[in-house]
C-alpha cells in the first residue's frame, strides 16, 4: 500500500469460563404475585445455581477488517466491519414448579444454569476526520 494508506485484519477469540457463584451458589429470585385466576398463588422465581460439571465455558470467535487512509495532513479515513460468533452462552432452563418450602401456600420455580444458546453480532463502522488546523 501508499503511504497513509493501511489495510487491516484481525481474528480474535475469548472464553468466559463459570464463575464459583455459577457452580456453587444458590440464589433467591423474585416474586410472582397471581397473574391470573389460574395461578391463585404467588410465584417464587429462583435460579438454581448448583454445581454441575455440564455448565461449560461461553466462547465468542470475532473477525475484523478495516481500511484507514490519511488523504491529507488534516483529513483522513476508518472503516471497518466484524462479524463475531458466540457459543454455549448461558441461558437459565425453566424445571418444575414445586411447594416453596420457605413459605407455605406458595409454589416455587427454579431455573438451571446450561450453554443451550448460540449468537451471531456484525457490524460495520465509518469515520471521517477532519482537522481544521493543521497539527
Amino acid at each position: 500500500m501508499t503511504s497513509g494508506h493501511t489495510l487491516w485484519a484481525a481474528v480474535s477469540r475469548a472464553v468466559r469460563t463459570p464463575s464459583r457463584a455459577e457452580a456453587d451458589a444458590a440464589m433467591a429470585g423474585y416474586v410472582l404475585g397471581p397473574a391470573n385466576p389460574a395461578n391463585p398463588l404467588p410465584v417464587v422465581l429462583r435460579p438454581d445455581f448448583r454445581g454441575d460439571d455440564g455448565f461449560g465455558s461461553e466462547t465468542v470467535v470475532s473477525w475484523q477488517v478495516g481500511y484507514r487512509a490519511r488523504w491529507t495532513g488534516t483529513f483522513s479515513t476508518d472503516l471497518a466491519g466484524f462479524v463475531s460468533r458466540y457459543r454455549h452462552l448461558r441461558t437459565i432452563e425453566p424445571q418444575e414448579l414445586a411447594p416453596d418450602p420457605l413459605h407455605p401456600g406458595w409454589l416455587t420455580g427454579t431455573g438451571a444454569p446450561e450453554n443451550r444458546a448460540d449468537a451471531v453480532s456484525k457490524g460495520f463502522e465509518a469515520e471521517a476526520r477532519w482537522r481544521v488546523v493543521p497539527p
